[in-house]
């Protein structure tokens, strides 16, 4: 008898670590989600200022865009291609390879804002 009930004993144990949900993969895929699309920025602590508009566009392949409009009211862009992808599996940092890598740490990531820290500049943007 105390053979069946080990058995049964260690049959349940293993089949309730076995279907517990993986929390660290939600959580991957949550953070992949919120970032992709397009993010205006809004606020920065940059002396150089809010410029009349930065977009950053992330999309699903791994591929990073910005987009510059240096003076209000004009149509010329600057664009710039590039690659990003999370540094870390905590997707705490955050590459962005344009010419140069940049690394920036995440401080807020949600449905509609992102804030992203290097060195002392932040950024604030927000989903369009």
């Amino acid at each position: 008898m105390k053979k069946l009930i080990s058995l049964v004993f260690i049959i349940v144990l293993a089949f309730t670590f076995a279907c517990q949900p993986d929390e660290k993969k939600d959580v991957d895929l949550d953070k992949n989600a919120l970032i992709l699309g397009s993010w205006k920025l809004i606020e920065t602590n940059d002396p150089a200022g809010v410029p009349p508009s930065l977009i950053y566009t992330f999309s699903e392949n791994g591929i990073f865009s910005a987009s510059l409009t240096t003076h209000a009211g004009s149509r010329t862009n600057s664009i710039t291609d590039g690659t990003w992808r999370f540094v870390d599996k905590q997707q705490i940092h955050l590459e962005i390879v344009t010419v140069t890598a940049e690394i920036s740490t995440i401080d807020i990531l949600n449905e509609s804002t992102l804030k992203l820290r290097k060195d002392d500049i932040s950024r604030v943007m927000i989903k369009q």
